[in-house]
């Protein structure tokens, strides 16, 4: 099945939706050299694009550069409505994602704490949490993949290198000056040095200078994510997998499935932790069989998503 392009965005808007996945930053001259428009029609395209969400420009930080160590996915068997029950989960700063799936349990809470007393802190107020019967906590210990890259190049016919960013060295760490640029930027992957100049207290290239050398460094990366109704996509779910023998050669497999926008490995009564996009539910039928198959898949349990509630990722 070929995945259909909405309405709202036409073959010119889906080369710059690929020209922006392979660089999230990207100037309006290079991207209209790529895609034959003025500099002028480019930068009204793109602008449309992310006023709408169907593109989103972020830079991603290693957590613990910015004092976030513990990344933790939360399942809640629940009594009574599961909206109502994920309203309230909602309103812990903590919880940055909250969905109500299918299966074996009801909601999906991923929350991000400092450090593991911070995490039970945070876990006692979602027990305390009315309507909540039960949860199981699976902690990422290593994010291999993240994003919509894997699945958009697929749909856009282009290859996309796997990009995380890496730990701050110890050697090198960052100031004040560079956290500041990196909040920036992790709210707006493609702020200008006009704007980000101010925001650290710098001259334009003295921002030019630092955000140059954090992205040499992959202390920062930038990335496009892409709206699925862009992608021509429907299905989707959570998956927690088991292993047999060594999970390395496993989690690389999974990485290399366009179709898992998230890849983690994980501490708990599960390996890996992954979030997969699909076209439909045959796709997602389809992407299941290809996992068993791989060579040390134990278990698969998934969780498909009816409704988010809560999509708020913060620093």
């Amino acid at each position: 099945m070929t995945p259909t392009t909405p309405p709202s965005t036409d073959e010119l808007d889906r080369r710059l939706i690929g020209e922006l996945i392979l660089d999230g930053r990207s100037s309006y001259a290079a991207l209209a050299d790529k895609v034959d428009l003025s500099q002028a029609a480019v930068r009204a395209r793109v602008l449309r694009l992310l006023e709408n969400h169907v593109v989103t420009i972020t830079s991603r930080v290693d957590p613990q550069t910015v004092g976030i160590g513990v990344f933790s996915f939360v399942f809640l068997s629940v009594t009574g409505p599961a909206r109502s029950v994920a309203a309230r989960i909602s309103k812990i700063d903590e919880a940055v994602f909250v969905v109500c799936i299918a299966g074996r349990w009801n909601l999906l809470v991923e929350v991000r704490c400092s450090d593991h007393r911070h995490l039970l802190h945070v876990l006692d107020r979602i027990r305390d949490t009315e309507g909540v019967a039960d949860l199981e906590t699976v902690t990422a210990i290593d994010y291999l993949k993240a994003g919509t890259s894997g699945i958009a190049s697929e749909v856009f016919g282009q290859a996309v290198p796997r990009s995380l960013p890496s730990p701050v060295p110890a050697d090198q760490p960052i100031d004040d000056t560079d956290l500041a640029l990196i909040k920036a930027l992790v709210t707006d992957g493609r702020a200008t040095f006009a704007d980000l100049a101010p925001v650290a207290g710098l001259s334009q290239a003295g921002a030019r200078a630092r955000v140059q050398r954090l992205l040499d460094d992959k202390i920062i990366t930038t990335h496009a994510s892409v709206s699925a109704n862009a992608l021509g996509l429907a299905s989707f779910a959570a998956l927690l997998i088991s292993v047999r023998g060594p999970s390395a050669p496993v989690l690389e497999q999974l990485c290399g499935k366009p179709e898992f926008t998230v890849v983690a490995a994980a501490s708990g009564r599960f390996d890996a932790v992954g979030e997969v996009w699909c076209r439909d539910n045959d796709h997602f039928l389809d992407t299941l069989d290809s996992i068993r198959t791989i060579d040390g898949i134990a278990e698969v349990q998934t969780g498909t998503y009816l409704e988010i509630v809560k999509e708020h990722y913060r620093l």
